[in-house]
């Protein structure tokens, strides 16, 4: 009997198959090369800290400092080993539970119940002691992949957090570093806004000058007020913005903007540096927004597999062995001594469509989650492409602008020696030097716009990568079947 039973087990178990669909990446079809890049020449090696190869030690230092500080990333490093603590946790159902169980317990029974005729005055004998202790053990098998699939999805949901947590970082930095690169442009700018003023004020004092002499008309005197008052306002706006943008740098930093300062620098920002963007099927690996989609999804189709082992039977081994005595000198004697064991089989028959009803919303969160992978890849070529649009333009306009601020200027000295001579009126050099000052400007925040799209397209691409391994080929992260 004991052989057939035996037998009948290993033929059921030999016949069972993880139920659910297999765990894999959704397809997702992507372009051979870049629209926006002539060239798909592969980069070896971007530092994970891609921020240092704009060779600036204040950056660096601040980027440091984010990552230290900065308490949403705290939080999402602590998510992270939050999900990790759920992972092992899901892990321990491959294995069996062994329990120590013991009990010390005195009873008394009613004079009238059932426990036997007692003889009137015997009250003692309703009264006893109750000791056992006794080791208790279970294992489910796993016929079905229930606790395969579930360690699937826990895996899978632990994956798609440390993604989040380097989509968070990667935000942080580019973030930061944008903001840095606009706070210096406003440096640049703050300084031809007060070189612009100083002139204003010595052309407001030299009209007057001439008015008083009659060598001048007051409209000349009022127009020179007039372009002072204007380059002073414009100098107060830059302050300002530059002011928000140290603040917003305080936040990232996780200071207190109060205690936060950054020193104005006079030297102008360096040219960025070129970022070839590689071939368009890596940013599949390198983005850990769409590592984080593909995991989810991963979770959610390892989900299935669990709902759909819910309509199956459950077999469970159990046994337990101990001793058991009412008299505490014989606990620990051979006849005190108890054991069983044996499997217990749970079979769903009826439970209102509950069964049903998880395998459908199963199936349709593992829907959701594929359409949100494949947005995110489509997003993430609308990104790189985007910055490789603006890196090109840019190029292009930086040259226009250099050809226009060098003209400006031509422009401006030419109008005012030719005032120092009396052939021309205020007017025109007024025009001059406001065509100047705004060219100057707008190569300043030119060279600000190209290394803001360079980190537009680092951020793109994923970060910095230095022999980065495809996520979905880590042994650590393996869950396919």
């Amino acid at each position: 009997m004991k052989t057939t039973i035996t037998v009948c087990l290993a033929l059921l178990i030999a016949g069972c198959a993880v139920v659910g669909p297999e765990v894999k990446p959704p397809s997702m079809e992507t372009p051979a090369t870049w629209k926006g890049q002539q060239t798909n020449t592969l980069i070896q090696s971007i530092p994970r800290d891609w921020w240092t190869i704009f060779g600036d030690e204040t950056l660096n230092d601040l980027q440091r400092r984010a990552i230290g500080a900065n308490q949403n990333l705290l939080e999402a490093i602590a998510r992270v080993d939050e999900n990790r603590a759920n992972l092992r946790l899901a892990k321990a159902d491959r294995y069996p539970s062994l329990n120590l169980n013991s009990s010390v317990e005195r009873s008394r029974y009613s004079a009238h119940g059932s426990q036997g005729n007692i003889a009137a005055g015997d009250l003692a004998q309703l009264e006893e002691d109750y000791f056992r202790a006794s080791l208790d053990a279970g294992y489910e098998l796993d016929l079905w992949g229930r606790v395969k699939r579930s360690i699937q999805s826990a895996q899978a949901r632990a994956d798609a957090i440390e993604a989040a947590r380097d989509t968070i970082m990667l935000n942080l930095t580019a973030d930061l570093a944008d903001n840095y690169f606009r706070l210096r442009s406003l440096d640049s700018e703050i300084e031809i806004l007060q070189r612009a003023l100083l002139l204003r004020k010595n052309a407001l004092a030299v009209n007057q000058t001439r008015l008083d002499h009659g060598l001048a008309l007051p409209a000349d005197v009022s127009r020179a007020e007039n372009e002072h008052a204007n380059v002073q306002s414009d100098l107060s706006n830059a302050r300002r913005r530059r002011g928000l943008y140290e603040n917003a740098l305080a936040l990232l930093c996780g200071e207190t903007a109060s205690s936060f300062a950054i020193e104005p620098r006079s030297d102008s920002l360096a040219p960025p540096p070129k970022i070839p963007a590689g071939l368009p099927s890596q940013l599949l690996l390198r983005r850990p927004d769409i590592v984080e989609a593909e995991r989810t999804a991963a979770g959610r189709c390892a989900e299935i597999g669990v709902a759909k082992a819910a309509f199956l039977p459950t077999i469970k081994l159990t046994g337990a062995a101990g001793l058991e005595s009412i008299e505490l000198r014989d606990l620990f004697t051979w006849d005190g001594r108890l054991w069983s064991i044996g499997p217990s089989v749970s079979l769903p028959i009826f439970s209102g469509g509950r069964n049903r009803a998880n395998l459908k919303a199963a199936e349709a969160r593992y829907k959701q989650a594929v359409a949100a992978y494949r947005q995110g890849v489509l997003a993430a070529f609308r990104d790189v492409e985007n910055a490789l649009v603006n890196i090109r333009e840019y190029s292009v306009q930086e040259s226009a602008l250099l050809r226009a601020k060098g003209a400006a200027k031509r422009t401006s000295d030419y109008f005012r020696q030719r005032l120092h001579g009396g052939m021309i009126g205020y007017l025109d050099v007024v025009d001059a030097e406001r065509t100047l000052l705004q060219a100057e400007r707008s190569v300043v925040q030119n060279l600000a716009s190209r290394n803001i799209a360079t980190v537009q397209l680092i951020k793109a691409l994923g970060g910095g990568w230095e022999g980065l391994a495809p996520q979905d080929q880590s042994p650590d992260n393996q869950v396919f079947d």
